[in-house]
């Protein structure tokens, strides 16, 4: 028997689709450590498909270290932290699964959790095995080493990181002969074999388009007009206030509302960020812009907004960049702001840029990815792809001699214009009579000039 530990929506989507390809026959438990970004209509979509065996919700561990003999020194605690941590995950798990015995534990990577996961299972099968799959962005630009033998920094500062390492050094120690090579993400070829991992080919199964369609109806509706409605999408990443990088985002903010206007754009906070990021991020913008607090895979609501390939996600290096082309082979426009926060001026991200780099690759049009180094550039960017977007939406092209035979082809929007008209109207200026043919060839012809979603604008050339 094999056990999955998970600990965001994508992480669970993804296990599904690991168990699907690889494990199909194997019975499996699922190990879900809830947190506030867990959606929890994914979790019963998953439970109703009886994919695991068991799915087990496990409690964030809440640890207070202000308590015990180390209590008062600062730099010391986290090893009080990592000690009770440990104990809690063990207790816990001695309640919930007290019999159970694993042959594979398969996670995204050995944080502070699954370690003590590990830990536990180990003692029940000493020759357990640990294998990884896909985290996004982590699980290409980190090396074997980093996801599996040191802990994250996040943001913990140099001191409390280095004790962080000690404190969980004897642990990481015992598990080091449990870990293999595999690593299951979807873009193998994308993988450098040099950061020590031996990249296993994922493909999206059946099972894994059935979980997204079935979103697609658990999907608030209003919530699907506003991402139809507006075409940039703009994705926080999970910061925090005490990051220097937090407050610059509004600076680039400020910049995309001022260029596209705010009637263009939906701020997404992060899905696994904290509690006080997804209440809190960008407040100030609640009265002039569509903010998305929502707890959901955001996927399962792309797969149904017509046109993707015609709206822009903006963002610092998100995984959300990724997901679109990998889950479901389309390539929206990117936006990636990474080069515009000031520590990248100052120490670079040879990491960003390596993402960077592998986006373009992967997109059969790397045009469609921009990079602006200055906040000058991302508005010439931005206005740039605003006019490829209202181009794409318009450039249909339909045979003279097939009349209205082919509007299909045409935007949703503009097929409802159409539908709603007579067949034979007076023109707003003239005493001619015009129909739907001719109006559809005029069409044609015009050109747009800022035109949001839902509505028109048409100027004569």
């Amino acid at each position: 028997m094999i056990a999955f530990y998970v600990v965001s929506n994508m992480a669970l989507f993804n296990a599904v689709n690991v168990k699907e390809q690889y494990y199909p026959e194997i019975k499996a438990d699922l190990l879900i450590r809830f947190v506030n970004g867990t959606a929890q209509d994914l979790v019963e979509i998953v439970r109703n498909l009886e994919i695991f065996e068991n799915i087990y919700m496990i409690n964030y561990p809440v640890v207070d270290t202000c308590t015990g003999c180390l209590r008062k020194l600062n730099k010391l605690r986290v090893f009080s932290y990592e000690r009770k941590q440990k104990q809690f995950i063990h207790r816990y798990l001695d309640v919930l699964v007290p019999n159970k015995i694993y042959d594979v534990l398969l996670s995204l990577h050995m944080d502070a959790h699954c370690l003590y996961f590990a830990d536990y299972f180990r003692k029940k099968k000493k020759d357990i095995t640990l294998e990884f799959f896909e985290d996004g962005t982590a699980s290409y630009l980190c090396t074997k080493r980093y996801l599996t033998y040191r802990p994250m920094r996040w943001s913990l500062s140099l001191k409390k990181y280095v004790v962080k390492c000690i404190g969980q050094a004897p642990t990481r120690m015992r598990l080091r002969g449990n870990i293999t090579n595999k690593l299951y993400i979807y873009a193998a070829e994308q993988y450098d074999s040099k950061k020590g991992f031996l990249p296993q080919k994922l493909i999206m199964s059946d099972t894994c388009y059935t979980i997204l369609k079935t979103l697609e109806k658990s999907i608030d509706p209003i919530l699907q007009m506003y991402y139809e409605k507006r075409y940039v999408y703009y994705i926080a990443n999970a910061i925090t206030k005490a990051e220097p990088t937090y407050d610059f985002a509004y600076n680039i903010l400020d910049c995309i509302m001022e260029t596209l206007g705010k009637n263009k754009i939906i701020i997404k906070t992060h899905s696994s960020a904290s509690t006080e990021n997804k209440l809190q991020f960008a407040s100030q913008y609640e009265e002039v812009a569509y903010i998305d607090r929502n707890v959901y895979l955001l996927e399962g609501l792309l797969l149904n907004i017509p046109y993707l390939e015609q709206r822009v996600i903006i963002s610092r290096a998100s995984t959300a960049m990724l997901l679109p082309k990998l889950w479901l082979n389309k390539e929206p426009y990117l936006i990636i702001t990474l080069r515009l926060f000031p520590y990248y001026g100052q120490y670079g991200d040879p990491g960003g840029d390596e993402y960077i780099d592998m986006l373009k690759r992967l997109y059969s049009d790397p045009s469609r990815i921009l990079v602006p180094n200055t906040l000058g550039e991302l508005k010439t960017m931005l206005r740039q792809v605003q006019k490829r977007v209202y181009a794409e939406r318009f450039k249909t092209e339909i045979p003279a001699n097939q009349g209205l035979t082919e509007r299909d082809a045409m935007p949703e929007w503009m097929q409802m214009k159409l539908s709603k008209l007579p067949e034979h109207t007076e023109c707003a200026n003239s005493n001619l009579k015009c129909n739907k043919n001719s109006l559809q060839q005029n069409i044609q012809e015009t050109q747009v000039e800022n035109i949001p979603c839902g509505k028109t604008k048409f100027l004569k050339n």
